[in-house]
């Protein structure tokens, strides 16, 4: 660091010298345990690298601040790039400058801001925070944009986490979703929030990670709920995700409201969610059996029957 702030600053060592001490001398004594406050030197070397780099190559590192600092897969941007592909404009409703992920990681490579390793890279978490802190709003919120749309959003709708063939792809891609959740927390768009948590627990449920499935589970509720409305087929798709967590760990007693409340919402929003009437109506009866409810648990197999025979034909048929 010092060595590339002489460099790039024309700073005489002797000057730059009592600068690091002072500056050493200030972090120490903060007494905080491994701190990641970073130093006025370090931003001013970052900031004179970044002068350096190809508009592509800055946007790349900031698409790559949003994200978990370690196995950043190239997969991810050359993604990206795809789907910013002139006859998918249109589709995706954004843009975004990159042009070959390849070139862009080799360039930050060059200038040590990111470690390269093969088809993976890694980025160091200070820089992160660096360029994220010299982002402006609009910027910050494009940023999130292309991440959601290019990205996290196509592969939520084409990997679903529940299929056991994509597992693979989900275990690498999680880090970095938890990451980009976390900023969208911070400020971005609370829907898009919601339907990555959703598809995070649903994951995790997948995996036996049942605890951390539900805490997200019920964030994706109340996003749900705080976002598109109390009625809207998505909360109810949220409910009937919780539910149907909660009674598989033996919770039915918890699931059961979950699920009612659900099909009061579909009864309600039957031409746009025609499956999801009969879907809910079993899960209950799953519930009711899981908690020796018989008789109810026999009423709602019925009603879904009865649903599914009236979208389909007969019984016999099918």
């Amino acid at each position: 660091q010092s060595a590339a702030y002489i460099e790039q600053t024309r700073t005489p060592l002797e000057l730059y010298a009592r600068k690091l001490v002072a500056d050493v001398k200030q972090e120490l004594a903060r007494r905080t345990p491994g701190s990641t406050n970073y130093s006025a030197s370090f931003v001013v070397v970052l900031r004179q690298s970044l002068l350096r780099l190809t508009p592509e190559a800055c946007f790349f590192l900031e698409l790559a601040s949003f994200l978990a600092s370690r196995g950043q897969f190239l997969r991810i941007y050359q993604v990206i790039i795809s789907n910013s592909a002139p006859d998918r404009v249109k589709k995706h409703g954004i843009q975004c400058p990159l042009v070959n992920a390849e070139t862009h990681v080799t360039e930050l490579n060059r200038w040590s801001l990111v470690r390269q390793r093969g088809i993976e890279f890694d980025i160091h978490t200070l820089v992160q925070a660096v360029i994220r802190d010299s982002l402006s709003q609009v910027e910050r919120t494009h940023r999130l944009n292309v991440l959601w749309r290019l990205f996290f959003l196509p592969f939520g709708r084409i990997v679903h986490p529940n299929d056991s063939r994509y597992w693979n792809e989900w275990r690498a891609v999680f880090p970095h979703m938890e990451a980009f959740a976390q900023q969208v927390r911070e400020s971005g768009d609370r829907r898009a929030l919601g339907y990555l948590v959703n598809h995070m627990g649903l994951f995790l449920e997948s995996q036996g990670l049942h605890t951390k499935a539900v805490t997200l589970l019920n964030e994706a509720v109340e996003l749900a709920r705080s976002t598109v409305g109390p009625e809207h087929p998505d909360t109810a798709a949220a409910l009937s995700n919780l539910g149907e967590l909660l009674t598989s760990i033996g919770r039915a007693v918890e699931a059961k409201p979950h699920y009612l409340e659900a099909i009061a919402i579909v009864e309600k929003s039957k031409p746009l969610i025609p499956h999801g009437e009969s879907s809910c109506w079993n899960n209950l009866g799953l519930c009711h059996e899981a908690l020796g409810e018989l008789e109810d648990a026999e009423a709602a197999f019925r009603k879904a029957l009865a649903l599914d025979v009236a979208r389909n034909g007969s019984d016999d048929d099918h």
